[in-house]
């Protein structure tokens, strides 16, 4: 009697694994991109940048923590956070309003209660489960390179350059692929403080001081 030949079971840091995950990642942002550009109505924006990558990863049993998905890290969040108001946002509202011929002065709008929620919960928090966990996450996993540097580096560019295009089909113009930059700024805030919680506030914060110096 033959004795039947035992193959090694894949493990879930398989190279074949992670390619398959990153192309499942590649199709459903396809897809939604698809939904909201095209069906508009069918499901909230926010639920489809949540729910649909929260499923896949569930799916393929993999850790939510990988892909920047937890608060353990809070404590880093909160200092970045900081920082990135402090030495990236206020500059920009001072530059921006010194450029415009403005007073250095917020004017606080009746809604900006409601327009900060929206903001956060709304936009910042559902695009950053997508772009900056789900996507920067997936690609970091997928990514060869042994350098951990060029790993987060390449993951940051990619998950950017798609969140730029998103933007370009969403709104029909090509203008949109600005948004590039910043979110280099929430990959690397993201990257650094190992969760989403700092990036979505950020993300969120950004839109607001925005509409401040327009005011």
């Amino acid at each position: 009697m033959h004795s039947q030949k035992i193959l090694p079971k894949k493990t879930m840091d398989s190279k074949e694994i992670k390619e398959r995950f990153i192309i499942e990642s590649i199709l459903l942002y396809g897809v939604l991109v698809f939904i909201i550009v095209f069906v508009p109505r069918a499901l909230p924006t926010p639920f489809l940048w949540i729910a649909a990558p929260a499923c896949h990863i569930l799916i393929r049993k993999r850790s939510f923590e990988k892909f920047g998905i937890t608060a353990r890290y809070i404590h880093r969040d909160i200092i970045y956070l900081f920082l990135g108001f402090l030495f990236i946002l206020l500059p920009f509202f001072s530059l921006y309003r010194l450029w415009m011929g403005k007073a250095l002065t917020f004017i606080i709008p009746h809604d900006i209660l409601s327009y900060s929620l929206f903001q956060i919960f709304y936009v910042g928090f559902p695009e950053e489960f997508f772009f900056r966990g789900y996507l920067q996450g997936g690609f970091r996993i997928w990514i060869p390179f042994k350098g951990e540097f060029l790993k987060r580096g390449c993951s940051i560019f990619l998950s950017s350059a798609f969140f730029a295009v998103a933007h370009v089909f969403a709104s029909g113009s090509i203008s949109r692929l600005d948004v590039f930059f910043p979110s280099i700024i929430f990959g690397i805030m993201r990257e650094m403080s190992g969760s989403i919680i700092s990036s979505s506030l950020f993300h969120g914060l950004c839109n607001i001081v925005w509409r401040l110096a327009q005011s």
